[in-house]
């Protein structure tokens, strides 16, 4: 029962809100990547600032909720559903993998189990409930976490236009 709670909805929402707050904490002194990385996708160290990393966190988090929390499911739902998880899935390994790269800790690591784990409750819940192939939820993962970067990308960009910290294209 307890592994059930874990995988609803509202409990991955949480645990990817509590994420993000790691995130916007401690971002900023831990870039992901080099500036010249960032410039390279239209980024700045500046988007990393908590109150833009804020905003950004924010638009993706009530983004990830309005899929997950669903009130139907249908296979096109489920599979979106899967997808958002599966994203988010892929994030903590991320976060896992550079900490093992770098030997060190990174924004994100700290809460990055909870979130895998829960993930992966809830997509294989989903996987049951719609009776997916294994298939279907492998790629639908993969694709999402491909996907997933440029939309955190897309993210700080339109964070850093509603916040008016600067124009666009600069």
């Amino acid at each position: 029962m307890k592994v059930r709670i874990l995988s609803s909805a509202p409990a991955l929402v949480g645990i990817f809100s509590v994420h993000n707050a790691e995130e916007i904490g401690y971002m900023q002194d831990h870039l992901p990547v080099s500036p010249q990385l960032l410039a390279r996708v239209g980024l700045m160290p500046e988007d990393y600032a908590p109150r833009n990393m804020a905003v950004g966190t924010g638009l993706i988090t009530l983004t990830a909720a309005g899929i997950l929390c669903a009130p139907f499911r249908n296979r096109a739902v489920g599979i979106a559903q899967v997808g958002a998880a599966g994203a988010l899935a892929v994030n903590a390994l991320a976060h896992v993998g550079r900490a093992l790269r770098e030997k060190r800790y990174n924004p994100g690591l700290a809460t990055a189990p909870v979130m895998l784990f829960s993930s992966l409750n809830y997509i294989s819940r989903i996987r049951r409930e719609l009776g997916m192939t294994r298939m279907t939820v492998g790629w639908t993962t993969l694709g999402a976490g491909v996907l997933s970067f440029p939309i955190i990308i897309g993210y700080l960009r339109l964070a850093r236009w509603v916040i008016g910290a600067r124009a666009w294209g600069k």
